[in-house]
């Protein structure tokens, strides 16, 4: 009779899952300063400055003309000046680059979810076609 009786099975704990939780959002690098479609343009060009704040290791940026100041949401930044302190580019590992008042064209270099920085060389440069919308 105890042949017909199923294994023992032992319950564990495990943890509660958040079915309704969402995914986080993907990264890629973005660009402002020169890139395929500005060759030439800086990002002080674009009137950006940016100010690293080493208490709170965060990055700040604004633009010249209404100088709107914005806590730049990245999980990584690159911030290259030339010789003179001026600006040349800004490149920033997040889901969206900050929205400024004064217009700012931000070019993708890289993939979504790509971390590693593609550097200068623009052919190194891949990118999806999908924007941030399809994500939101």
């Amino acid at each position: 009779m105890t042949d017909n009786l199923p294994e023992h099975v032992e319950w564990i704990d495990a943890e509660i899952v958040d079915d309704d939780a969402r995914p986080p959002k993907p990264v890629c690098w973005w660009r402002c300063g020169p890139c395929m479609r500005h060759p030439n343009k800086t990002a002080a060009q674009w009137g950006i400055q940016v100010r690293h704040d080493e208490l709170e290791d965060a990055l700040y940026m604004r633009d010249s003309q209404t100088k709107y100041t914005v806590k730049v949401e990245a999980e990584q930044w690159r911030v290259r000046t030339d010789g003179e302190d001026r600006l040349v580019h800004v490149d920033l590992l997040c889901f969206k680059p900050p929205q400024l008042p004064q217009a700012v064209d931000w070019q993708r270099i890289s993939r979504w979810n790509d971390t590693f920085h593609p550097g200068d060389d623009q052919d190194n440069w891949r990118f999806d076609f999908d924007g941030p919308e399809v994500f939101e």
